[in-house]
């Protein structure tokens, strides 16, 4: 017997068929996702900064622990429950290739592979299927769902040249982000998949979803066992999108399961979408069309919670919009920005939102927001960071000035720091100077704790909206509003500049005028509409704020809560 997996996997896996003399669909193995037609972001490219520990297993202070909001697994690679109700209520990001920890990290699970035995078998009456060769302990990592990545048009016209009897492999996780905008990632392993593509449907599965990201914003879609799985049992996971949720025990119909989904929290990673930045979705939303393109496809699962139907996603095969519409932007890694749109999503929106939240972000769901759940974070040097805080009091914001003994004294807004809490950014500092490649610390220490200040700003924040000059290299900004930006990015959070300052010798005003965010892909930042304000927001920039800068700061708030 041949290994299926044609040595690509710490096991070998092996194929039984007691059935019939049907063979194996010919298929290009591969462990991992690869980048496929229409794919933007390439899977195998590494986008995210690595972690320095040195210590076994990293730590609480180990940055890609401190994204995940905490450990992701206990010291026996058990994914970590918060609730009953919901395994999955946070984000799950594995140490990377660049962090110097060693592979045994307890932060790499899903990375290593397989790690117990499973068999390909054919079953009676749903094909090709795959189960277990030994017990599996609940919340165990079992496989990926792997293959190739594609843009949505592709995985549509995919999905179109199918006949009735095809099976379709096309999984589309779809997440929601803030401001009604949605990300979706299209996995086919039709051609180019791994032994996730043989596990079959069932209403009542034993393995749930969980969306996890290692070394980029694409994400890998991993299976966790979501009870004990006995020796000999099918593996199965709901191809309707129970993504890191118990089943709930109710049965849904095939018209419409979209709107009785279980919901998770979670996040996403978007180092190329609209905010280019570590991102909270509320509900994460997957619609595996592994089902046929027929409504009212049996469902042989045998389960006492059987819906009687297969899942299906009429999205995939109904004819895409014109070029000019959202869905023929779509692909994979981009954001569709005409939310309304989608009818079948319209109930998602509905629901209480989750309470964890990725970085302590939160999500703008609606254009016009309670005003109360706005904050501005500032650091109340003249100029920008005083007309950012003055527009935020025109709207009623609240904001906070974060300060330190002798500086800005008369701010009614004023939170002083102790010196405890400034030297706790030296270490953020001194990452943020691997670029810009100045002087901390100075011999100045009222200086000094300006620049420690800075990190406050930003340490909680959603967003950093500045005005101020980027650099010729495109990569940085100039002046003390730099530092605060590249505290940002190392963080990974969005930040928009208007480019644009008033020279203090020539008083002629310098820069483009124009909004820029920084893209992750591109490392640099690129030309923006004008953004709205994150729930959290950092408004700072220039202490010689032009004319046109305090125009763009207005515009700012009027789109975020007049458009």
């Amino acid at each position: 017997m041949s290994d299926v997996c044609k040595g690509e996997e710490n096991i070998q896996v092996f194929v039984e068929n007691f059935i019939d003399d049907e063979h194996l669909p010919d298929v290009k193995y591969t462990p991992f996702n690869v980048a496929g037609p229409g794919c933007e972001c390439d899977p195998s490219e590494i986008t995210y900064t690595g972690c320095d520990c040195q210590n076994e297993p990293c730590g609480t202070n180990c940055p890609c622990i401190q994204r995940s909001v905490g450990h992701s697994y206990d010291v026996n690679g058990c994914l970590l429950s918060n609730t009953q109700a919901c395994p999955i209520s946070k984000p799950i990001l594995e140490c990377n290739s660049l962090c110097q920890c060693s592979s045994s990290c307890q932060n790499r699970v899903v990375q290593n592979g397989l790690k117990f035995r499973v068999e390909v078998f054919r079953t009676e009456q749903k094909g090709w299927g795959l189960k277990a060769l030994e017990n599996i302990p609940r919340n165990q990592f079992v496989c990926e769902y792997a293959g190739e990545v594609l843009g949505y048009e592709e995985a549509h016209r995919r999905a179109s040249t199918q006949s009735k009897d095809d099976p379709n492999y096309i999984h589309v996780l779809k997440e929601h982000l803030q401001n009604g905008k949605v990300l979706k990632t299209c996995v086919d392993p039709t051609y180019l998949g791994n032994i996730g593509r043989y596990i079959n449907h069932c209403c009542d599965p034993n393995l749930y979803m969980a969306v996890v990201r290692i070394d980029n914003e694409v994400p890998k879609l991993a299976l966790f066992a979501k009870r004990e799985i006995l020796d000999e049992e099918e593996l199965s996971f709901d191809y309707a999108g129970e993504i890191g949720a118990t089943h709930d025990n109710e049965a849904t119909s095939v018209c419409n399961y979209l709107q009785n989904c279980n919901k998770n929290k979670s996040t996403y990673i978007d180092e190329n979408g609209e905010s280019g930045n570590i991102n909270k979705f509320d509900e994460t939303e997957v619609v595996d069309m592994m089902s046929m393109q027929s409504v009212g496809k049996p469902c042989y699962c045998g389960s006492d919670t059987c819906r009687g139907f297969l899942p299906f996603d009429h999205e995939l095969y109904t004819e895409l919009d014109s070029p000019t519409t959202s869905h023929a932007e779509d692909q994979n890694c981009k954001i569709d920005d005409d939310a309304d749109s989608r009818e079948s999503d319209e109930d998602l929106w509905k629901d209480e939102l989750p309470n964890d939240v990725f970085l302590q972000l939160t999500t703008q769901l609606e254009t016009k927001c309670e005003v109360a759940k706005y904050v501005n974070h500032s650091g109340g040097a003249i100029g920008s960071d005083l007309f950012w805080q003055q527009m935020s009091g025109n709207y009623g914001i609240q904001t906070r000035v974060y300060s330190f003994k002798g500086h800005s004294p008369n701010n009614p807004s004023r939170i002083e720091l102790s010196n405890t809490e400034l030297k706790e950014a030296d270490i953020h500092l001194h990452k943020a100077n691997k670029v810009l490649h100045r002087v901390f610390p100075s011999k100045s220490s009222f200086v000094n704790n300006l620049l420690r200040r800075d990190w406050f700003q930003i340490r909680d924040t959603e967003g950093v909206f500045a005005v101020g000059k980027i650099a010729k290299n495109r990569k940085t900004v100039e002046g003390g509003t730099g530092w605060t930006v590249q505290m940002a990015l190392y963080e990974q959070k969005p930040v928009h500049v208007f480019d644009c300052r008033r020279n203090k010798s020539t008083k002629v005003t310098e820069g483009t005028c124009l909004w820029h965010r920084f893209s992750f892909k591109q490392r640099k930042f690129v030309v923006t509409d004008t953004p709205t304000l994150t729930y959290s927001f950092t408004g700072i920039g220039t202490r010689d704020l032009p004319e046109r800068g305090k125009v763009a700061i207005r515009d700012v708030f009027l789109k975020t809560f007049e458009h």
